[in-house]
């Protein structure tokens, strides 16, 4: 009796299950449904990844795989949840939505910072992932929007969050081009970026009185508020514009060479002094990328061993050359490794420089 009773033990669970999950499934048919369609489509969005590998095409299989498919189960998953959560206040429509989107977009900052970490494992560009994380971050004004949109006394502060938000999506495509190769994108993007944060502030304030001005339209003091808009558009377009001028001419690349010329001269301090100096000026170079004291240094000491203007302007060539990437002057920030392989560049730079100077023969004449 109790051996057949153990027999039968394992067949019993198993039909306790089923017979439970049947009855579960019965409650909450459209629940288990969505899940298994996250699920599908979260598949589908890897199998899809694994083709475009397969073709080379890396970088477009690591978006699909860890941005695009997770955003698109996950907002299936977080449509049913809180639609079950908000089912029993359906006066509460605008919070749910503004948790719904709220969520995705902080799932989707969540991603692509995980995916600017662990880019070289996809094999996804620097400056891609890069991108691709300060856009996800520039949405974080439409979060603030959406909940203060559920109360329409806040409906100044959704329209300051959203022109913000505008302003900063429509922006962030110029932080992928400033280290880019064609003068003209380098020239706008530091203009835009130089004046990203004024402009911010602009847009917020003119958003905040369009806010006013549609709580306030039939009224006199809306009248008055179309005519503060213009006024404010007018001036924060024109002083913008002013302020991209003036440092747009601080960010153009000045002329090394005039540098050099400029202090081609003879300094009368001692060898030692000379030395310690030159020493310091490298460092400053291959850390920071200032050229000017490097400059200065060796075109003194040159100088003074007997070379020429020109033999001078041939050593120093490469540093004359080189160019501190835009995104450094404006400071943008930067992973560790990019930081490091412009340190390297540097390095190879007054390495090259070095060995050439004590390969000449006017060196070994001394």
């Amino acid at each position: 009796m109790d051996s057949n009773s153990g027999k039968d033990l394992p067949i019993q669970g198993i039909a306790g299950i089923i017979l439970l999950l049947i009855f579960v499934l019965s409650i909450f048919p459209l629940l288990f449904g969505l899940i298994i369609l996250a699920t599908s489509v979260y598949l589908i969005g890897r199998q899809i990844s694994h083709a475009l590998f397969r073709r080379d095409r890396k970088e477009s299989s690591a978006y699909v795989s860890i941005i695009l498919a997770p955003l698109l189960s996950l907002f299936i998953i977080y449509l049913e949840i809180f639609s079950i959560i908000f089912s029993p206040y359906r006066n509460l429509s605008g919070l749910e939505a503004a948790f719904l989107y709220g969520s995705l977009i902080m799932t989707f900052i969540f991603l692509s910072g995980f995916l600017d970490s662990h880019r070289e494992q996809y094999f996804v560009d620097e400056n891609l992932a890069a991108f691709t994380r300060r856009l996800s971050i520039s949405l974080v004004p439409f979060i603030f929007a959406l909940f203060s949109a559920t109360k329409t006394y806040l409906i100044s502060l959704t329209y300051a969050f959203s022109f913000a938000g505008l302003l900063l999506v429509a922006t962030t495509p110029f932080f992928y081009f400033v280290d880019g190769k064609k003068e003209r994108l380098i020239r706008l993007s530091s203009f835009v970026i130089s004046n990203r944060d004024f402009y911010l502030s602009g847009f917020a304030l003119i958003g905040f009185l369009t806010g006013l001005y549609i709580q306030n339209s039939k009224s006199t003091f809306g009248d008055a508020l179309i005519i503060i808009i213009f006024i404010a558009g007018i001036g924060i377009i024109g002083r913008g514009l002013y302020q991209g001028y003036g440092s747009l001419s601080l960010l153009t690349e000045r002329n090394s060479l005039q540098i050099y010329e400029k202090f081609n001269k003879k300094e009368n301090v001692s060898d030692i002094m000379k030395i310690s100096r030159m020493g310091e000026s490298i460092k400053e170079f291959e850390v920071q990328g200032n050229k000017e004291r490097i400059l200065i240094m060796i075109s003194t000491y040159l100088s003074e061993a007997g070379f020429s203007s020109d033999e001078v302007e041939k050593f120093l060539k490469p540093i004359l050359e080189y160019k501190l990437p835009v995104g450094y002057v404006l400071g943008i920030e930067y992973g560790r490794d990019k930081i490091r392989r412009e340190i390297d560049k540097r390095t190879r730079i007054v390495d090259g420089l070095l060995r050439s100077i004590a390969r000449s023969e006017k060196i070994y004449e001394q």
